[in-house]
């Protein structure tokens, strides 16, 4: 049996094993759109059962994952041929009744020197997860709200952006409106449980496995880097929050949740919307009240480290915030002033901050001075020529790699199942392979598709 598992890893193509991936992903996305509950479970379980969907999360956790280096309870970090082989019969024997080992709790100082506490499960655990998040993952994705911009694979955190300038805009009497902004953060951690589960769209054996998670110690809990790697923990913070963003026309991303209103809008009643829905998820009421702030789009507010607000024309606009910035050139001066590196060091150190900053800002407007980073380059150029080993035209050279302009990324977006044509099978006989062969319909657009 080990040999010819053995033999399976060695041959198994993971391009293959990711369109395999997709197309059942892509099947289950379709189904549940058209609201046919009993096939998606269906689709699910096939999903759940495949050799090659499982060997792929093996390989995702013990040799893709940036958190492969983390050991649970059981002190392994990494996993040899031969135990990711035997863990993958493990799996196919013991998922649908799967029992989690409990979380080793860590702590850990970050960079801006506060304590955290983390959990960590094992890597039988976390390839449970992974898998159950394979299934979890399209079925609701078809019903998320297109509002829920944070933390998806279908979404860019570019299309905030573009949403709150179509809602703030001149052509949308976008200085007549009001925002209201909630965070969700403080009372995050008093959803409950029994509330998540009842909401997921999967077989009883993930739900209960997904109980008995949270019995060892699982949290809801969101990223704090937005380009994070989405886990099942993030997947179901957005069920347990999945329909508050169809209280009333608004943005949400992660914890943070954005409020349009018109001048015939009452805030106190979005407030009393908010205290129904969060009864239903238990979430704290009196603290909610304590976490909202309004502003007017003529003063302007800050949201996910933009700055928001109507210019003396009538547009909208959107530029780094004030505290986006500060931090950006508190980073820049601590290598600049460091009298440890040569300029040559400071440059490589400074080109990827620099970089990864204007490419987060890319469709902002730039123009003015502080943004343009005109002052800290001079300010660069001064410090670089300063040393005995530079001259001004090296000085210069240097300045211009670290500070490069970053032009708008023409990057294509990652392939995802979720994203482009909607489309479903005009006839039922879609389990004949090749599916791509049939003709196809797209929902939004009304376009055959080949």
């Amino acid at each position: 049996m080990v040999s010819r598992l053995l033999s399976d890893w060695k041959v198994l193509s993971w391009e293959k094993s990711s369109k395999n991936l997709f197309r059942l992903q892509a099947r289950i996305f379709r189904v549940i759109f058209i609201s046919n509950y009993k096939k998606a479970l269906l689709i699910q379980k096939l999903l759940l059962k495949s050799n090659s969907i499982r060997l792929l999360s093996i390989r995702e956790i013990t040799q893709l994952s940036s958190y492969k280096k983390f050991s649970g309870v059981d002190g392994k970090i990494t996993l040899t041929f031969l135990e990711r082989v035997e863990l993958s019969e493990f799996l196919k024997i013991h998922f649908f009744n799967w029992k989690p080992q409990l979380y080793k709790k860590v702590h850990i100082t970050d960079n801006r020197g506060t304590l955290r506490f983390f959990s960590i499960p094992t890597v039988a655990d976390r390839v449970w997860q992974s898998l159950a998040k394979f299934a979890l993952e399209p079925a609701h994705e078809a019903v998320f709200h297109p509002h829920n911009c944070g933390f998806r694979n279908s979404c860019s955190i570019f299309n905030s952006q573009k949403l709150i300038l179509l809602n703030i805009n001149k052509s949308s009497f976008g200085s007549q409106k009001r925002i209201l902004k909630v965070n969700l953060e403080p009372f995050f951690i008093e959803i409950s449980k029994n509330y998540v589960i009842q909401k997921l769209i999967c077989p009883r054996t993930i739900k209960l496995g997904v109980f008995r998670f949270f019995n060892v110690g699982f949290d809801l809990k969101y990223p704090e880097n937005y380009s994070c790697p989405i886990d099942l923990s993030t997947l179901l913070s957005h069920i347990a929050l999945s329909g508050l963003e169809s209280l009333h026309y608004s943005i949400r991303f992660g914890y943070e949740l954005v409020f349009f209103l018109k001048p015939v809008h009452n805030e106190y009643k979005i407030i009393q919307k908010l205290k129904t829905f969060f009864s239903f998820v238990s979430l704290s009421v009196t603290k909610s009240f304590t976490n909202f702030t309004l502003f007017s789009t003529l003063q302007g507010f800050d949201f996910l480290g933009w700055h928001f607000k109507i210019l003396k024309s009538g547009q909208a606009g959107s530029y780094p915030s004030f505290n986006n910035y500060q931090l950006f050139l508190r980073r820049v001066k601590h290598i600049i002033n460091n009298s440890n590196y040569g300029a040559v060091i400071k440059s490589l150190k400074l080109f990827p901050i620099v970089f990864n900053w204007r490419s987060y800002h890319q469709f902002c407007n730039m123009d003015s001075f502080r943004n343009s980073l005109f002052y800290i380059k001079k300010k660069a150029f001064k410090i670089f020529n300063n040393e005995s080993k530079q001259d001004s035209y090296s000085s210069k050279r240097l300045v211009d790699k670290s500070f490069v302009l970053s032009p708008v990324l023409d990057t294509k977006r990652s392939f995802s199942p979720y994203y482009g044509h909607l489309s479903f099978w005009l006839e039922e006989k879609f389990c004949t392979y090749p599916f791509y062969n049939k003709k196809t319909l797209c929902i939004f657009c009304g376009n055959f598709l080949e």
